[in-house]
């Protein structure tokens, strides 16, 4: 449970009010966060990971500001009383943002909430289309596939004497020689994106229609192809990321692509669609692989520790789900080939 933030943080932002209310948001795994409700408005308060840096702020600032003129809702960053984008106290770093109503989920929980997810990705898309910016924030992106297989490479090699090696020499060696066959030629092409649409980056109406994609601190120019291989990621598993029974539901596939493709239909080039193909299997197999190099650093990823003992169990767990789901995708891409095209095929590109 996240302790209330510092007094010294809520003066910088007492132009949003007097706080008299204080909530801790536990959906995220890295920010801490808080829903601050005074007696003039509502707003988000976050203590951001050190993982970030500062620079993350003038890219959400710059995107938000833009695709709100596209009448699409954005988390708005609510600056400080000194006019900054974010606010430092003893080396820690929080920031303050518009309070949007709706609510989030960590799974797809129907069909409707597919279609509106893939609905409010591709407006998210389309909005930022033609948009000329250079993202300040440089940080690693997940579809740095040859980064992640060298870290893991690397975190094998160094912890040869560690407890958990055992455990997961053979299942990191598999990765990284499936991660390497996978990505062999594979290109991605540049597009704008908004780097985690996992299904809690969204929030729904209570008849789950999607309202807006929140957390903008990996926003980047890599590829719509990547961007919605991460969403069939997240969204087409039923199960939590830590129940090893993963699996790729086809139908939350057909219904969220078919959701995105109502707004990007003909703006993928047949390019784009071979990459999401090969990209949904390698974002998930990455992912895994994240999960299995922190079993032994342990410092990345928050665990439960009201089942674990240490974050260790739980990215183990975590890493063994993943690379499940992988495999699923890698027996079904054909299917999803198949509906990728449906959804997507047509018109001229943009």
């Amino acid at each position: 449970m996240n302790k209330e933030p510092p007094l010294h943080v809520l003066e910088a932002y007492e132009h949003l009010g007097q706080p008299e209310n204080i909530t801790v948001i536990n959906m995220g795994l890295i920010n801490k966060t808080w829903l601050i409700n005074t007696q003039k408005q509502a707003y988000i308060l976050q203590e951001v990971s050190h993982i970030f840096d500062l620079t993350i702020h003038d890219d959400a600032w710059a995107v938000c500001q833009h695709i709100s003129r596209k009448n699409l809702p954005a988390p708005m960053i609510e600056p400080t009383q000194n006019n900054c984008l974010y606010f430092i106290f003893e080396n820690r770093v929080f920031r303050a943002l518009t309070y949007l109503k709706g609510q989030s989920f960590h799974q797809i929980i129907n069909l409707t909430m597919a279609e509106q997810a893939g609905t409010i990705v591709g407006r998210f898309h389309q909005a930022l289309v033609g948009f000329n910016y250079d993202y300040r924030s440089k940080r690693r992106q997940a579809g740095d596939f040859v980064s992640h297989i060298n870290n893991l490479a690397q975190s094998l090699q160094n912890n040869l004497d560690h407890e958990y090696f055992p455990k997961v020499n053979l299942l990191g060696a598999s990765m990284i020689n499936n991660m390497t066959s996978l990505i062999n030629n594979l290109t991605t092409t540049s597009r704008h994106i908004h780097g985690d649409p996992k299904i809690s980056n969204i929030l729904f109406d209570s008849n789950y229609n999607a309202l807006a994609l929140v957390d903008f601190d990996t926003l980047n120019k890599s590829g719509w192809s990547l961007e919605i291989a991460d969403a069939l990621r997240s969204w087409c598993n039923p199960n939590k990321e830590d129940v090893l029974e993963a699996y790729v539901d086809l139908e939350i596939a057909r219904q969220a692509l078919g959701g995105y493709g109502e707004i990007m239909k003909g703006s993928w080039s047949a390019q784009e669609r071979a990459e999401l193909v090969i990209n949904m299997q390698a974002i998930t197999l990455c992912l895994a692989m994240r999960y299995l190099s922190d079993v032994f650093y342990e410092k990345y990823w928050a665990y439960d520790a009201t089942r674990y003992a240490r974050a260790a169990d739980h990215n183990l767990i975590r890493a063994q789900a993943m690379y499940n789901l992988y495999k699923d995708f890698a027996r079904k891409k054909l299917d999803i080939a198949q509906i990728i095209d449906h959804a997507l095929s047509g018109g001229t590109p943009q």
